[in-house]
Parts: C-alpha cells; sequence; structure tokens
C-alpha cells in the first residue's frame, strides 16, 4: 500500500531568539581609584602601626638597659642590649659612620 502523506498543521507559537547575555558591568573609573587609595591607605596604616610598635618596643628596651645600667649589672644590660639589635637589625648602625 502507498504511504499516505500526512498534512502538519502550523503553530501559532512564534520561535523566540536566544536572549544575548547580559553584559557585565565594570565599575566606573572613580570606583577602581577609590579601592586603591582604600587599599594604599590600609597600608599606611598598618606601616604606621608597626612604626609605633618598633619605637614602644625599642623604647622599653631602653629602659631596661638603662635600669640594669644603673643597678650595675652590666653583663644582663649588655645581653639586653644584643637581643634588642638582633630582633632589629636595620636599625643597627655601622662602625663606619
Amino acid at each position: 500500500m502507498p504511504e499516505v502523506p500526512v498534512a502538519v498543521a502550523a503553530s501559532n507559537l512564534q520561535e523566540t531568539a536566544p536572549s544575548a547575555p547580559e553584559p557585565i558591568e565594570t565599575p566606573p573609573p572613580e570606583t577602581k581609584q577609590s579601592v586603591f587609595g582604600l587599599i594604599k591607605s590600609k597600608g599606611q596604616e598598618a606601616q604606621q602601626k608597626v612604626s609605633q610598635l618598633v619605637k614602644s618596643k625599642q623604647q622599653e628596651f631602653q629602659l631596661k638597659v638603662s635600669g640594669l645600667v644603673q643597678t650595675r649589672q652590666y653583663d644582663s644590660a649588655l645581653e639586653v642590649a644584643n637581643d634588642c639589635a638582633k630582633s632589629n637589625p636595620a636599625g643597627r648602625k655601622s662602625s663606619n659612620s
């Protein structure tokens, strides 16, 4: 038997084109600058705090050494001074200066 063609009715639904992905919004330049400014500011703040702690620790060593010298505990004073120098080698001055 011959095949009989089947008629297919067209649907009234329209095919929609796939939507394009939404573009990623880049922050305006002033936002980027403010973020970098904040990072730089926090870095400077951290450096200041470290510097204050180092000065505080140096003052603590100086007072300790001074007290030991006043009580004529010279060996202990020298030991504390050497410990201070080891913990802060950048703060030492060479003997040629």
